[in-house]
């Protein structure tokens, strides 16, 4: 039904871009810009006969507006793109949600949902420059993979038995697995850090976003 739009942007000279209902249309100054989405909004509501969504409807500078969940920003080459802040909001409460410690996912439904997503997310997003943010919120993803794993690990006998395998000593493997505190907390804990490292992770099945970046941008 918007075909009836393209063709008047056209017409008109302006570049724009558009993804079903969702357009953009760029300007030289904001003073066209409103100018013209003023224009565009009467001629789709008047001509049309459709309803534009005001609140999300607005005119501005490049920089900060979104489309389709990504952003621009600017540098030395020209204008590049990124992932929105509400897109990267989005992100961490589905993976908060996939690593909760009372979702009733075990290990391999963890696995499961934690790979589909990811691949989904990244595949995405792979047009945007990314790789800093990942790598923050793969540390973050870490640190709450390691509190549900020490959740699995209920037992003393366990804890201690899962630590050794890991490669901690005795010593500090007994002592740690009688250490009662959040599992959060605990998840911070060197020990931890050591016992179930990135590569450890690796082996075990976990996704991490920037694993599955280097794959897509070689």
């Amino acid at each position: 039904m918007l075909n009836e739009l393209d063709k008047e942007l056209e017409r008109r000279g302006h570049p724009f871009v558009r993804y079903a209902d969702d357009c953009m249309i760029f300007c030289k100054i904001k003073r066209s810009a409103t100018r013209t989405m003023n224009h565009i909004i009467r001629f789709i509501e008047e001509t049309l006969f459709l309803r534009v969504n005001r609140e999300k409807t607005k005119a501005g500078y490049v920089r900060g507006m979104k489309f389709l969940g990504y952003a621009f920003y600017k540098n030395k080459s020209g204008f590049r793109l990124s992932v929105h802040p509400q897109s990267y909001m989005k992100l961490k409460a589905r993976l908060k949600e996939l690593t909760g410690r009372s979702n009733g996912m075990g290990y391999e439904k963890r696995k499961y949902e934690l790979h589909q997503f990811i691949r989904g997310w990244i595949e995405y997003f792979k047009l945007a420059d990314i790789q800093n943010y990942l790598k923050r919120i793969d540390q973050w993803l870490r640190r709450r993979l390691r509190m549900c794993i020490w959740k699995y690990w209920k037992k003393i006998k366990a804890r201690f038995n899962n630590l050794i395998r890991c490669g901690i000593d005795k010593v500090r493997a007994l002592r740690f697995a009688n250490v009662r505190q959040s599992y959060l907390c605990m998840a911070g804990h060197q020990t931890l850090n050591e016992a179930i490292c990135t590569e450890n992770l690796r082996k075990a099945g976990y996704s991490c976003l920037m694993d599955y970046y280097r794959k897509i941008a070689s």
